[in-house]
């Protein structure tokens, strides 16, 4: 109606493909005449604008996450108000954050954020979590799990996961001076393609 009333209509949305994955759609209509000005019909131009999309919304989570903290004064506040936005901006059931000890065998959870998970908050050996895990930790590698069934091992730390209720996750290290001192971990209680852009943000 806008295009035929104005000549021309802008619409941008997100949109489902056959294979049922989203992407921002960013279209214009406009309308085409004859040289008697009656309508001849409609030129639609559309494009993909996912990434685009997806920085803007990056950028306002930030934005928003540093206006959220900026007042605070207690590592414990910024971290609480931290693992929380990111969880929730992420649609995340959980949101950890670990301290590593000096000789990589024990991690302490100092904090944890959970979205109908029971907190595991406490200090374990990093063995606990399963030799996968362990060794990401440890070694300080960025460790993406789409389905923890499908990846890890019931015997490499699979089902001490799905015990925790975990079928999915990222865990990012943290290192300070060359060596790995703690880690952010996300996850989710149903499998899930992680995207690109989400694990960057993690």
């Amino acid at each position: 109606d806008t295009a035929w009333r104005d000549g021309k209509a802008t619409d941008e949305r997100w949109h489902l493909r056959r294979d049922g994955s989203r992407f921002w759609g960013s279209g214009t209509m406009t309308a085409l005449h004859y040289a008697d000005d009656s309508l001849r019909g409609f030129l639609k131009v559309f494009r993909d604008a996912t990434e685009k999309r997806r920085e803007t919304e990056t950028l306002a989570f930030l934005r928003d996450l540093t206006d959220a903290v900026i007042g605070l004064r207690q590592p414990g506040a910024i971290l609480g108000v931290a693992q929380k936005m990111l969880g929730e901006h992420l649609q995340a059931t959980g949101c950890v954050y670990y301290e590593l000890g000096t000789d990589g065998e024990m991690l302490t959870i100092i904090r944890d954020w959970a979205s109908g998970l029971p907190s595991i908050t406490g200090t374990y050996p990093v063995d606990t979590f399963g030799s996968l895990v362990a060794s990401a930790i440890r070694e300080g590698r960025l460790l993406t799990v789409h389905e923890v069934a499908g990846e890890i091992p019931s015997n490499a730390g699979g089902r001490v996961l799905e015990k925790l209720g975990i079928r999915a996750l990222v865990c990012a290290p943290l290192s300070r001076a060359g060596r790995v001192v703690a880690g952010v971990a996300v996850n989710s209680s149903v499998p899930r393609e992680w995207a690109a852009h989400e694990i960057e943000l993690v």
